[in-house]
């Protein structure tokens, strides 16, 4: 029988997590696990760019067309750490249950931190952010989120899997929309398994508290899942130390994981748009 190390059932747990919870920016996140080599510091994510065409005349072999392959490189700089300070004055039972109960729980956290991230690179300027029609009134309407569908036809964003992502007050408004009602009788159980609560003009609509703003300040995300690239290293590392002056022991669960915002290259703004109400 293979011995299964705590690192291996962690990194399955969060994994699991990230891919089919109701994480709130689930579709967001592309597992690049397979590209990380233990002890990276940074990984090389694979894409394609610079096509063109040339002529060629009958009888000639064609050159090469200018396809190249390029490489966005992502930092793994970034180390989210779930701590926990166990004491044992209690008793030493009351201590153990404390901390069987922090390894239930870490990996959640873990993962709620790493959406945080997501979200905050998500919501970075684009040149394509966008003010309400409904300007100062606190509240958007279907014409907004039509503005948003335009912006990103012209721009040529795929159309599968785009999402709008609001806070609480944002899916209070939405709620009231017609289109909104209309959008939820058709969701698959695979769709709310990933959070998704309605479509709404081509858009899955989640909803996230790190969307930040209330009333005229409140913002509306609307982005393609391959906005940001995310991965974790394969290792993660539970740590435990006993601090015997206090009683204590102090116990962690530790990871490092990256996030790029594709739209931060080249031709910015194409799959994400932040709308200001």
């Amino acid at each position: 029988m293979a011995v299964v190390s705590i690192n291996d059932v962690l990194r399955e747990e969060i994994l699991e997590s990230l891919e089919g919870s109701e994480a709130i920016l689930a579709k967001t996140i592309l597992d690049l696990t397979s590209y990380v080599k233990p002890g990276a510091d940074r990984v090389s994510i694979p894409n394609v760019a610079g096509l063109a065409l040339s002529d060629i005349t009958s009888g000639s072999r064609a050159t090469a067309g200018g396809m190249t392959q390029t490489a966005s490189v992502l930092l793994l700089n970034n180390v989210k750490q779930v701590p926990e300070y166990i004491s044992y004055a209690n008793g030493i039972q009351a201590a153990l249950d404390q901390k069987e109960a922090f390894l239930a729980h870490a990996p959640n956290i873990f993962v709620q931190g790493v959406e945080s991230a997501i979200c905050n690179k998500l919501l970075t300027a684009s040149s394509m952010d966008f003010d309400s029609y409904a300007v100062g009134s606190g509240s958007f309407n279907i014409a907004d989120i039509s503005k948003a569908k335009r912006f990103m036809d012209e721009a040529r964003v795929p159309k599968s899997d785009r999402y709008m992502a609001v806070n609480a007050e944002g899916m209070e408004i939405l709620s009231t929309f017609q289109e909104f009602q209309d959008g939820q009788k058709s969701l698959s159980t695979e769709a709310l398994k990933e959070g998704v609560v309605s479509r709404v003009k081509g858009f899955n609509v989640v909803q996230s508290e790190d969307i930040p703003g209330t009333g005229a300040t409140l913002k509306v995300l609307f982005y393609h899942r391959s906005a940001v690239a995310f991965a974790l290293q394969t290792s993660v590392e539970f740590v435990e130390s006993m601090i015997p002056e206090y009683g204590e022991e102090f116990v962690a669960l530790r990871g490092i994981f990256g996030v790029i915002d594709c739209d931060n290259a080249a031709g910015a703004g194409k799959r994400k748009i932040v709308m200001s109400c």
